[in-house]
This record gives structure tokens, sequence and C-alpha cells, in this order.
């Protein structure tokens, strides 16, 4: 979970350290009997205008993990579920056209209005996908792309059947 929140990071935040500003480097002025303090150019800190001291700068929150890592938190994820009663096996849904109303109908005939449900699919349902965007609280992710951080959120996981093959290939 952790790599999954930090990759998603853009990390873009950025300051201009003293170095980047475009202001003349000439002394504002003469060092001694203006009682002024003794500073040098604009892009002084404490100047307004002036560079931001320790400000952030760009980087990258990148975490690499291993395979077989990623493999073992999914497969510890997807045995949580199924031991609290949180995964169905659903034969098919077939929507001939996109319509909400059926969605929420669908997800009540299995007792989950309100839930977070993550829906687990073969192959994108184009009837599907359209019927469950606009319902908060739901996700619609292809077997092969799914990840610990989708199934951790949901409290239901509605698996369609033809899609355990690509899951046991996946955890494999």
């Amino acid at each position: 979970v952790t790599q999954l929140r930090n990759n998603a990071r853009q990390g873009t935040a950025q300051v201009k350290p003293k170095s980047d500003l475009a202001y003349s480097t000439r002394k504002l002025f003469r060092q001694k009997g203006t009682g002024n303090a003794r500073r040098g150019g604009r892009n002084a800190g404490v100047l307004r205008g002036g560079a931001t001291v320790f400000g952030p700068q760009k980087r990258s929150y990148r975490v690499v993990s291993n395979q077989k890592e990623r493999i073992l938190a999914r497969k510890s994820a997807l045995s949580q579920k199924v031991a609290e009663g949180g995964v169905k096996i659903i034969e098919s849904v077939t929507l001939e056209k996109p319509s909400t109303k059926t969605y929420l109908n669908i997800l009540k005939q299995h007792n989950l209005e309100g839930a977070k449900v993550l829906w687990v699919v073969p192959e994108v349902d184009r009837a599907l996908v359209l019927s469950a965007r606009n319902v908060p609280r739901g996700k619609i992710v292809l077997a092969s792309q799914v990840n610990v951080y989708d199934l951790l959120y949901a409290q239901y996981v509605l698996l369609l059947e033809k899609s355990l093959p690509i899951i046991e290939k996946g955890l494999s």
C-alpha cells in the first residue's frame, strides 16, 4: 500500500532558491554608514521578492518492491477479504445499455447498497462502466490489474466468474 500511494505522488512542488532568481547581483547600498543591514543583492531570503530558504524541491517518491512481495501482498489481502466474508462471486452481469438504476438494482439484490464495492471483471464492459461511474464508493478493475490498495479499501469484492482464472494466473 505504501508503494502504491508513494508512486501515485507527483513530487513537483518547487520554490526558487537564491541561485535561480534573476536579480542583479549589485550591492543595494554601501556596507557602512547607512544604518541598514549588511545585505548584498535583492535575492536574499529576508527581502520581499527574495528567495525561499529551505523550501520544497522537486523529488521522486518512487518506491520499488519485489514482484514476490507484491504477489504475496495481493494473496494476503484477498485471503483476508475471503475470511471476512467480503468476497462474492457472480456468474455474469449483462447490461444491454448503460443504466445507473439497473446497476443500483444489482447492488440491492446482493445487499450492497451504500457499501464500498470493488468489481473485478475479466474485460472492459462499457455498459457496466458507464452505469457505475456516477455511483460513489464503487470501482471497476480489470482482473489483471487488481492491486492491494483497492482490495483493502473496498468493503466487498464482487468477482465475475470469468475473472477467477486471470486472478489465479496473476497470483502464481
